[in-house]
């Protein structure tokens, strides 16, 4: 959920059209994927991805390229290597894993240990994206003050 909203600050670069996902929409794929991972033996991989990348989520996407990566997304994160591969990587940085099996304060000190600016990497985009959308920011914010003089 965090992949798919952060990539709208890159604007056209993450998203061709600007999707508006919220709270809601990860509860609903919170409650799916506890479903099916519960009441299943063997996870229903193909099921799942369905479900929240074309279902739940797909149902705001109206972009074929967009939809296409939100396929990408889910086909890289929901396998079983997600849960069979130890720290397991979620973005072309080493740093985005997940973590080994812990208690909560393990957890806690991993989340502590991220970075705080997350790269545009970790998001599949290439570093000068980052530029692209600072660029935009700043032009937003001068319109904004010239705007109020």
């Amino acid at each position: 959920h965090s992949s798919l909203l952060e990539r709208r600050k890159f604007q056209n670069l993450g998203w061709n059209v600007v999707y508006d996902f919220n709270d809601s929409d990860f509860e609903i794929c919170e409650n799916i994927l506890a479903m099916y991972v519960d009441e299943y033996e063997e996870t229903p991989w193909d099921s799942l991805k369905y479900l929240i990348a074309e279902a739940n989520y797909g149902g705001r996407v109206t972009d074929d390229w967009d939809r296409r990566l939100m396929n990408t997304y889910m086909g890289s994160l929901f396998c079983p290597e997600a849960i069979t591969t130890t720290n397991f990587k979620l973005s072309s940085l080493s740093t985005y894993c997940i973590p080994e099996d812990g208690n909560l304060q393990s957890y806690k000190d991993y989340i502590t240990a991220l970075p705080n600016f997350d790269a545009p990497q970790a998001f599949g985009q290439h570093p000068n994206a980052d530029i692209s959308s600072k660029i935009l920011e700043t032009n937003t914010l001068l319109t904004t003050l010239l705007s109020i003089q």
